[in-house]
């Protein structure tokens, strides 16, 4: 039993060396930072992986590409549930904005972060 716990400390701490040397090296060698990254999604009825979704682009956007990052969410008839995860999301992470295709060019307009200098 003792050689079994021993066994997982040391994959546990081999594991946790590889996210140091990971970190250090994302650190050293990262890309310079990206200008802004801009992303429209049509969003209709019940979207089951809105969430994850949502989640995977602002998690590449901050490893990957090291960009600020606005999401936009064309509402083309969403349920009152995607709506509703959608608000607790907009709490939870920045740059996610909900709009009507109609107001997407005002949307974009008031939160554009490059403008020319």
């Amino acid at each position: 039993m003792e050689q079994w716990i021993m066994g997982v400390m040391a994959i546990f701490a081999v594991l946790g060396v590889l996210e140091v040397v990971f970190l250090i090296c994302h650190w050293t060698y990262g890309r310079e930072k990206e200008g802004e990254t801009l992303v429209i999604l049509p969003v209709k009825g019940e979207v089951p992986e809105l969430e994850f979704s949502l989640r995977k682009i602002q998690h590449n956007r901050a490893w990957k590409y090291q960009s600020e990052c606005q999401v936009y969410l064309i509402d083309l008839g969403i349920s009152e549930e995607s709506r509703r995860l959608i608000r607790i999301l907009q709490r939870d992470i920045q740059g996610i904005y909900l709009c009507s295709a109609e107001d997407l060019p005002k949307a974009i307009s008031q939160n554009v972060c490059l403008q020319s200098q």
